[in-house]
């Protein structure tokens, strides 16, 4: 398979996601973000020019997903996307003002993306717990997903706290910190 070159492929993504050519088919936008995934994996390795060009487009395809509701939020969203900062921070360091790698617009970014606290994060994971609701029911199953996505990106954004700016920022990230480490949510297996 011929490798795609970037100068032409990385417009050419951009033009889909702002188009409405890509709607909200859920594989469609799977398949892009594949793509950035893997151009970005291949030349960040190997310190290419377009690295930076490939994280802005890869930024670009997942806040459209999620502003589109094509792929769920949290659980198809978020973990690719603390992924693609932290390798952005890896890469290019930190960057007040860069959507890509400002620990303090990523954590704004998280915490207004969920539109809830730690508060209401224990009380999701309580209520999916609990031994009334049956083991099976697809709800519970959902929130124990949604749970665990939750926790394992505030996990990974712990190695971006430290560089926070904002010290009422720097709070919320600690008492989210706190918030998962209490109350560890186990995965559920899948449905089906």
């Amino acid at each position: 398979m011929p490798v795609p070159n970037p100068s032409t492929r990385i417009p050419e993504i951009r033009r889909l996601v702002r188009s409405s050519d890509v709607g909200a088919d859920r594989d469609r936008w799977l398949a892009l973000i594949a793509e950035c995934n893997a151009f970005l994996s291949v030349i960040s390795s190997a310190e290419d020019a377009h690295a930076e060009e490939w994280a802005q487009a890869f930024l670009e395809v997942l806040v459209a997903a999620q502003e589109r509701r094509a792929l769920h939020f949290p659980t198809q969203i978020l973990k690719r996307r603390i992924l693609l900062h932290d390798a952005s921070i890896s890469l290019f360091g930190v960057r007040p003002g860069d959507p890509l790698t400002d620990p303090d617009l990523i954590w704004h970014w998280f915490t207004e993306s969920l539109g809830f606290g730690p508060a209401e994060y224990r009380h999701l994971l309580a209520a999916a717990s609990s031994p009334e609701r049956p083991p099976d029911d697809p709800a519970r199953l959902r929130d124990l997903w949604v749970a665990a996505a939750i926790r394992e990106a505030v996990l990974d954004l712990r190695r971006i706290a430290p560089a926070i700016t904002d010290e009422a920022l720097r709070d919320t990230s600690e008492e989210w910190r706190r918030a998962v480490v209490a109350a560890a949510p186990r995965r559920p297996t899948p449905p089906g």
